[in-house]
């Protein structure tokens, strides 16, 4: 089945293609995911269902910072990705950084991490 078989990711990206490619390569290596476009969309969602979330850092409507950590604190481990560099601006509760464009290895690699065992 694949690598992330079991794994649900919820996904913060603005960028359609980026957003898409995301979707393909985590449902590629088994898993599923949601992807909202906005903090305000990530500000009401239930994170229980997920296993693990991947952020833009910035979206149309502002940072994801202060939510992340919100859904951190109850539970919902998070990766932040960014075409900026974020080294020494790291997020507190984050659990890895990926560039944009996003290594496929790499995020396969963080994201099975996180799978239901």
């Amino acid at each position: 089945m694949g690598i992330l078989k079991g794994v649900h990711v919820l996904i913060a990206e603005d960028d359609f293609l980026i957003a898409s490619s995301l979707e393909e390569l985590i449902e590629t290596h088994g898993g599923t995911s949601l992807t909202l476009s906005s903090v305000a969309e990530l500000m009401r969602v239930d994170p229980t269902p997920f296993d693990v979330a991947l952020f833009d850092r910035t979206l149309s409507d502002g940072e994801v910072d202060e939510v992340a950590q919100e859904l951190a604190a109850k539970g919902l481990p998070y990766a932040m990705q960014s075409g900026a560099d974020l080294s020494g601006d790291i997020p507190e509760g984050c659990i890895g950084v990926l560039g944009k464009p996003v290594s496929e290895t790499q995020l396969v690699s963080l994201l099975s991490a996180y799978g239901k065992s």
